[in-house]
């Protein structure tokens, strides 16, 4: 099994190679959880915005495209991403970070989280003008 990781993480993707090479040279810990795979189509995927613990947006992690899906159950997404923000912003190893969260099918829908990243002007602000203060007003945004 671990034979069959190791075929399957070489090479290592660029994302991963930059996080692990800075982790060790700023002498910081490194841990990687794996998960069982979920497909996740675009539509599914949302960042929710923290700063200093408390959230500050929600944006469909693809800024470029309508998805129906999205515009179709906007409330019930909206209600199920709140309901989630609430669960985890006390536990945030990270308090100023970006959450990479996948919403299930289900009704009612089932986030679960992908990943934090840390917020900094090098993040994906998705549908919100960027990492400056202001940007953030608290809302689900969506493309229409």
């Amino acid at each position: 099994m671990l034979t069959d990781l190791g075929a399957m993480m070489r090479p290592p993707p660029a994302r991963v190679s930059r996080v692990a090479a800075s982790a060790l040279r700023l002498g910081k810990g490194l841990t990687f959880d794996l998960m069982e795979w979920r497909e996740v189509a675009p539509w599914m995927e949302f960042r929710i915005f923290f700063r200093d613990g408390a959230p500050v947006g929600i944006s469909q992690a693809d800024p470029y495209r309508r998805h129906p899906e999205i515009a179709d159950r906007a409330a019930d997404l909206s209600g199920a991403l709140n309901r989630f923000t609430r669960h985890i912003a006390g536990a945030l190893p990270i308090p100023t970070c970006a959450a990479d969260v996948a919403i299930g099918h289900g009704d009612p829908a089932e986030p679960w989280l992908i990943e934090l990243n840390p917020f900094d002007a090098r993040l994906d602000a998705a549908l919100f003008d960027g990492a400056g203060t202001g940007a953030f007003d608290g809302s689900f945004r969506y493309v229409r």
